[in-house]
């Protein structure tokens, strides 16, 4: 019945975007052959060749490329949709293709000429930390110098293009804005950093620049997009679909426990046994919550979407529903981690072999994502921050 729940908030959600079906029609296909590369990239520390080919030729890089430009054209909602599929299988894999989709919506943000030498094909994966953790001078003559050490380089292994934030220091001025630079891969130092207990297969390296001179054309705002349109006006379209992985992750999570408890429950029955009542309460419980939480996320993606597609539409309208959705976001990595802990602790002392399942590993995954900037409690302080007022004081909110 679960599946059928979440199959009914499908066809209410995604009825007029035929698109999003394909892709999820062949991640189904593929779905044997990537929980064995998730399995492998657990152990590697990375996605493995083959899995980011698959992928690669599948279009899944491309879910936020337009059409015209040779992708997938997926709305922000569609494209949290197939991560949240992808999550059901691995976090890790759907956290890569989740980075490595971005390449379709940084091309909106540089000049057509710029942007045609650094995505000159589809296909393309990006990888790279924005946050403004590095500095790029410019030296007055149509290039800047580039330094800074990026953590959570999460796919920068297999990725064709790499970026850095900067703070964007402009010709003698010792004032800085908050930039993205695309830097040149074969120049920058990849440091094996990613040993962890989460998210071990995304591969999230740290990486480092020195003294690297790049022109400066090649850095851009997410505040000044060069194409219109919801995939680039607001600036927070690379964020709007991460919620998919942690609802995936969580589907995944509750559909084996679910299955498990269900093969429980037929054995006493017939026996002519009652289940115990917690059980059942927690049952419904948890699954009211995943559906709760899927609703939520794909309803804010769908209102954004209307929302800026609307031209013009007011300022009010936009700042709205984007710190509505930012809110939402966070509380499905947070809530998506709650629900697996308890699906856990349903299970009691079998939930800790990993002959049981893979509940532990998709644990571990959601502690590691909740550590993101989009999952943490400050993000609320922001949004209620803005709720009753207040400015701009983060660089998504």
């Amino acid at each position: 019945m679960l599946q059928t729940m979440l199959q009914q908030q499908d066809d209410y959600f995604f009825a007029e975007e035929d698109r999003v079906w394909d892709v999820l029609e062949w991640v189904q296909e593929h779905r044997l052959e990537l929980q064995d590369h998730g399995v492998k990239a657990r152990q590697g520390g990375r996605l493995p060749d083959s899995c980011v080919e698959l992928l690669r030729t599948g279009g899944l890089f491309d879910l936020a490329l337009s059409t015209e430009q040779g992708g997938r054209g997926l709305t922000s909602a569609a494209q949290a949709r197939v991560l949240e599929e992808l999550g059901t299988i691995d976090g890790s894999l759907a956290w890569c293709v989740m980075i490595g989709m971005d390449s379709g919506i940084y091309r909106g943000f540089l000049p057509s000429s710029v942007s045609e030498e650094v995505f000159p094909t589809s296909g393309l994966i990006s990888a790279g930390w924005i946050h403004p953790q590095g500095t790029a001078v410019d030296l007055g003559n149509g290039t800047c110098q580039v330094n800074g050490r990026w953590q959570f380089g999460s796919g920068i292994d297999h990725a064709d293009v790499l970026l850095g934030g900067v703070r964007y220091f402009a010709h003698d001025s010792s004032e800085w804005t908050w930039r993205i630079a695309v830097l040149d891969k074969q120049s920058v130092k990849v440091e094996q950093t990613w040993d962890t207990w989460g998210l071990q297969g995304s591969g999230s390296q740290h990486y480092s620049a020195e003294g690297l001179i790049i022109p400066t054309e090649r850095t851009f705002s997410l505040h000044e997009p060069k194409l219109d349109g919801p995939m680039h006006r607001p600036h927070d379209a690379i964020l709007r679909k991460m919620a998919g992985i942690p609802l995936g992750v969580a589907v995944g999570g509750l559909s084996a426990v679910v299955a498990g408890v269900q093969k429980k429950v037929a054995a006493l029955l017939k026996e002519g046994e009652k289940p115990n009542d917690r059980v059942l309460h927690s049952i419904g419980n948890l699954t009211a919550d995943l559906l709760s939480l899927r609703a939520s996320v794909y309803s804010s993606l769908a209102t954004a979407w209307d929302v800026y597609q609307q031209n013009p539409h007011t300022q009010a309208d936009q700042d709205s529903i984007l710190v509505a959705s930012a809110a939402i976001r966070q509380r499905a990595f947070q809530g998506s981690r709650d629900l697996v802990m308890k699906a856990g602790d349903l299970l009691g002392a079998q939930a800790v072999y990993v002959s049981a399942g893979d509940l532990g590993a998709r644990l571990s995954d959601l502690h590691v994502m909740c550590q993101h900037a989009v999952a943490q409690q400050s993000l609320l302080e922001l949004a209620g921050n803005r709720i009753l007022g207040g400015k701009t004081a983060g660089p998504f909110l």
